[in-house]
């Protein structure tokens, strides 16, 4: 993870503990699919954000989220008109660690363009990077969310995205802020939340 440089930054995270090493074998199982399924995060926040996956294209993906793709998310909110209604990001790394009685799986993202624009379209800069992480260790399992060097994007903007940003990265709407992914920690644990991601999950693939 890189160390905090400039401006501001965040931290969530959220433990789960079971009574047998079974259950949390298995449930840890689950949580692993809705991690890798980002188009399905949308369910962990009641619909309230979208979040789709997609290709260097543009193109909506099923496949497994991979480095080189790009997420477009729709939040709550003015819409970010550079990037045609939604803010972007790309994976930048996807990292995963078996050892020591430790199942980890962390997705890295920073802020990015849209195919066909050379403009970053989020409110925060390029700079910025948010590590998704979940991690299974005996009886337990922890959900985390780090946000760092997270620079309000003012780059090459019209205006009304400008302000937009502002407010947004500022908590002035309901962005993706720190309250956002407390949300998400504490959701993608959440035994409701969670089936329901996975329900929904079958119905897609019908």
């Amino acid at each position: 993870m890189d160390l905090q440089i400039e401006v501001s930054h965040h931290d969530s995270s959220q433990t789960k503990i079971f009574a047998t090493k079974e259950e949390c074998t298995q449930y840890f199982k689950n949580v692993k699919e809705i991690f890798f399924n980002i188009s399905n995060w949308e369910h962990l926040f009641d619909n309230a954000t979208k979040f789709s996956l997609v290709d260097k294209n543009g193109d909506v993906t099923i496949l497994p989220p991979a480095p080189g793709d790009l997420i477009k998310i729709k939040i709550p909110g003015p819409s970010n008109k550079t990037g045609k209604g939604f803010d972007w990001v790309q994976i930048v790394e996807i990292k995963v660690v078996d050892e020591n009685n430790v199942e980890s799986y962390l997705i890295t993202v920073s802020p990015t363009h849209p195919p066909g624009i050379q403009t970053t379209a989020h409110f925060f800069q390029n700079k910025a990077k948010n590590y998704f992480n979940i991690k299974k260790h005996n009886l337990e399992i922890v959900a985390e969310v780090h946000g760092r060097n997270e620079i309000v994007n003012y780059r090459n903007l019209p205006v009304i995205d400008k302000i937009r940003d502002f407010f947004v990265a500022k908590g002035g709407v309901f962005g993706l802020s720190k309250i956002h992914w407390e949300l998400w920690v504490q959701n993608i644990l959440d035994e409701k939340y969670l089936y329901k991601c996975l329900k929904n999950e079958n119905r897609t693939n019908q």
